[in-house]
């Protein structure tokens, strides 16, 4: 039987020190269906995937949006994106459908009757990992699979006894972590061998996973939240039952910020990797109710100054208040071409040193070299290799952070 929960987001909770400083506004409100997830590709890029099977999308940050049905007939399980154009969304009954005009017009792929699609990831184009959870009792098909054709076919690499996914990340091609119930399980090969961690929910199942480094990791689980920087030697963990509530959902930016959705409480952020975790205030007044087993993509926490999420009926966006010379600023016309296909030409701030970083859309580092611009002003950075997405440029000094968005197009 679904429980559900409301977020009074006006109840005070004594969760930090300091509420965490955020603007909010409704970016699109939706009167005729419910919205079940989130995915936000970029600023500009968003979908919401709702109850009823169908897509809310806006290329322009929100400005305007277009709804498009995907099916009739299945319970959405997540969407994902690689591109403006390409994406996936999975659900029940093996249901899985693909786009390649950004949502406009979709193509089913199921890949199994009985089970439940719960969780895709896709670290190129063509490399990706599916989680899939057993939903109908009698069937052999669930677990892990691994495609290496964009998901024309798959293979299984479920470790053994292993039957629920419950959570899943990988960092690159072959390292990850993925869960059943209680029990993490890492792969260092691509999912050829796993090893199993030690449960240390003993209460509830874990919901959510996510890696910053082969030994640095946390999990989430409706009763608490764990994170290891030893890999699973020692945890530490936060208890939401301190301010009498447990946990919806759960997603991190980077290793240090992340966002929870507590049942009864509105929403919490950390900027510590979760040693502490401070209020979320001034949200827009939405509905903010949610199934507990059915919501774990309500939050994108894309980077560590802003966050979406899929309200009820609408969703919002917080940007983070900044006043000090440590905030991120957007720095124009520092990269040639943009779009760019085989090379990056990249200016750095004038008078600076530092280092700049390459990350994708997920916030994944792919690239970091040190650089100083009194003694060489540019560089060029061969981009042959990047996928076809959204990436992001950081200049990081000791007293800022400067970011621009560029695109790879081959």
């Amino acid at each position: 039987m679904k429980l559900l929960f409301v977020l009074l987001v006006t109840v005070a909770c004594n969760v930090g020190v300091l509420a965490q400083e955020f603007t909010w506004q409704t970016l699109h409100k939706q009167t005729s269906k419910t919205f079940k997830g989130i995915f936000v590709l970029d600023e500009n890029h968003i979908w919401g995937y709702t109850n009823e099977c169908s897509v809310i999308v806006t290329s322009d940050g929100g400005a305007t949006w277009n709804e498009y049905s995907v099916d009739t007939s299945c319970r959405v399980g997540t969407a994902l994106f690689l591109d403006a154009n390409n994406g996936f969304v999975t659900g029940d009954r093996g249901f899985m459908s693909k786009t390649s005009d950004g949502g406009k017009t979709w193509t089913r792929k199921d890949y199994n009757t009985k089970q439940y699609i719960n969780h895709l990831q896709f670290i190129t184009p063509q490399l990706g990992f599916m989680g899939i959870n057993q939903q109908r009792f009698g069937s052999k098909v669930y677990g892990i699979f691994k495609t290496t054709d964009g998901g024309v076919t798959w293979a299984n690499v479920t470790p053994i006894e292993f039957f629920a996914c419950q959570g899943m990340d990988f960092m690159n091609a072959e390292t990850g972590i993925i869960i059943q119930d209680r029990t993490p399980y890492k792969t260092t090969d691509g999912g050829v061998t796993w090893k199993a961690y030690q449960d240390v929910s003993n209460s509830s199942v874990y919901n959510y996973a996510k890696m910053f480094s082969i030994s640095h990791y946390v999990f989430c689980s409706y009763s608490k939240f764990y994170v290891t920087k030893n890999d699973g030697k020692s945890y530490t963990s936060w208890d939401p039952s301190t301010v009498n509530d447990t946990i919806s959902a759960c997603n991190f930016a980077d290793e240090k910020n992340g966002c929870i959705a507590l049942y009864h409480t509105g929403f919490v952020t950390t900027t510590d990797g979760g040693t502490t975790w401070s209020k979320l205030t001034g949200l827009p007044d939405e509905k903010y109710e949610f199934s507990i087993i059915d919501n774990q993509h309500i939050i994108a926490y894309t980077d560590k100054d802003h966050i979406y999420i899929a309200a009820n009926n609408a969703i919002v966006k917080g940007v983070r208040k900044t006043t000090s010379v440590e905030g991120e600023t957007e720095q124009l016309q520092s990269i040639s071409p943009n779009p760019a296909n085989t090379t990056l030409s990249i200016t750095f701030p004038v008078s600076t040193a530092g280092t700049w970083i390459l990350t994708d859309y997920l916030g994944n580092k792919i690239h970091a070299e040190e650089y100083n611009a009194n003694v060489q002003p540019q560089t060029v950075f061969n981009s042959t290799t990047l996928a076809n997405g959204f990436y992001t440029v950081r200049f990081v000094t000791n007293t800022s952070v400067v970011s621009q968005h560029v695109i790879v197009q081959h």
